[in-house]
């Protein structure tokens, strides 16, 4: 089989990367999918690098700002330039010449793309190409799993949105009702290799759960691992637990605050980067940003060695190496058109300067989306409130020994949104 090396990152280019590829240069609007784990973030970090190489100009958006980080794109909202207090799609006047040679939108994290919002996508394109095709012309590729989080609506939403849409999902959006998509679901899993495990993960994404299985998980309730990171559904867990193991630490506390240049500290939380982190020696901390070079990627662990005024000595988890984490700048992203290189480039908007860390003792679910951890504590006691909540936060885990369970898992905990499968069986073409 067929694999490319992309920096330190070999990926091998299955049947299914194939398919995708394939429906890429066919120019059809695709819907990429698959379960936690099936390489579908390796999907995309390719698939810009193959549309750059054959001179497509695309952008990469994402629903949430922590999302866009994750991917070095940009928010919806910022791109499309919507407001918060009320979404009007409207001709941008400074990026003209950028929609008039856009190709190729890529939109990941689509489990979060709410209907109405890809309906105001989608007549944002056609004024700003001019253009009366779907998307104004342009090929739409979408990515994500739609068994994991769901689009937020609000309660008071609620009546408007469901006279006009079946579901908040994007494939409600009526864009989506006359314009089917290609469906490639990626079936390759990476992160977990006991196909009993996946199995069991399969059952619970799909609410088929046998009582073997719901038996044979929680057989996993234990003591409370404290190497380990606690996985719950409530912030006020998370903060109150990361505070607690903090001060247990002796020595004195270290503050690391936020510098930031043309944003609002007020709007850090929207990227998932702290105001101000605290410190002391020997604290769990979790790595926010990839770096191949000195070993560490998004949700690697590891803990504090040292500290001095703007950097830390951590050893990290995977191989007991200590590294030295500095202060980084994390660039809030927009796209410009080059007029001089004649294609689309990323432009700085706004920047903060933080240490790429945060403590790691909890975690929400949501905020572990696409993170991988050898061992985790998963807290239920609030119980889930979400569809995709208890499947996301399994699924984070390479094995089911790597698993303690707080309480067990009730029949309850599993909540499946019934709609989605009738969704894909009637806007999607299965590739």
């Amino acid at each position: 089989m067929e694999k490319v090396r992309l920096g330190n990152l070999e990926i091998e280019i299955n049947e299914d990367y194939q398919k995708a590829f394939q429906e890429v240069e066919n120019n059809s609007n695709i819907f990429i999918t698959g379960e936690a784990g099936t390489g579908k973030s390796c999907f995309l970090r390719l698939l810009c690098k193959k549309l750059k190489e054959n001179h497509k100009n695309y952008v990469v958006l994402a629903p949430t700002g922590v999302a866009a980080l994750n991917v070095n794109g940009c928010t919806i909202h910022s791109f499309f330039k919507f407001s918060i207090h009320g979404i009007r799609p409207h001709i941008i006047e400074n990026k003209k010449e950028l929609f008039k040679n856009l190709n190729v939108v890529i939109i990941d994290e689509v489990s979060m793309l709410r209907a109405d919002l890809l309906d105001y996508i989608d007549e944002a394109l056609q004024i700003n190409k001019n253009s009366n095709l779907p998307f104004g012309g342009c090929q739409m590729i979408f990515i994500g799993d739609l068994s994991q989080l769901p689009p937020v609506t609000m309660k008071q939403e609620l009546p408007l949105f469901t006279a006009i849409y079946d579901s908040p999902y994007f494939l409600s959006a009526r864009c989506i009702s006359i314009n089917k998509l290609k469906m490639i679901k990626f079936t390759k899993i990476y992160r977990q290799k006991d196909n009993k495990f996946i199995e069991m993960l399969n059952q619970i994404r799909n609410g088929k759960v046998t009582y073997d299985t719901l038996n044979n998980i929680n057989k996993k309730i234990g003591k409370l691992n404290q190497d380990n990171i606690l996985i719950t559904t409530t912030n006020n867990v998370v903060k109150n637990y990361n505070a607690l193991m903090l001060n247990k630490l002796e020595g004195e506390a270290r503050h690391y605050k936020a510098i930031c240049d043309g944003i609002e500290e007020d709007d850090l939380p929207k990227y998932g980067i702290e105001k101000e982190i605290v410190l002391k020696k020997n604290a769990k901390i979790m790595f926010l940003n990839n770096d191949y070079e000195n070993g560490w990627v998004n949700g690697s662990l590891g803990k504090v060695i040292s500290m001095s005024e703007n950097q830390i000595i951590a050893e990290l988890d995977i191989d007991g190496r200590r590294v030295r984490v500095d202060k980084i700048e994390t660039e809030i992203n927009d796209y410009k058109w080059d007029d001089n290189k004649k294609e689309i480039e990323v432009e700085k908007q706004a920047c903060i300067y933080q240490l790429p860390v945060k403590l790691a003792y909890a975690s929400t679910i949501h905020k572990v989306q696409g993170m991988t951890f050898d061992n985790i504590n998963l807290d239920l006691s609030y119980g889930t409130f979400a569809p995709g909540q208890l499947y996301v936060a399994l699924s984070r885990a390479t094995s089911l020994d790597g698993i303690t369970l707080m309480r067990p898992i009730y029949p309850k905990d599993i909540i499946l949104d019934g709609r989605i499968d009738n969704l894909v069986n009637n806007y999607c073409e299965v590739i």
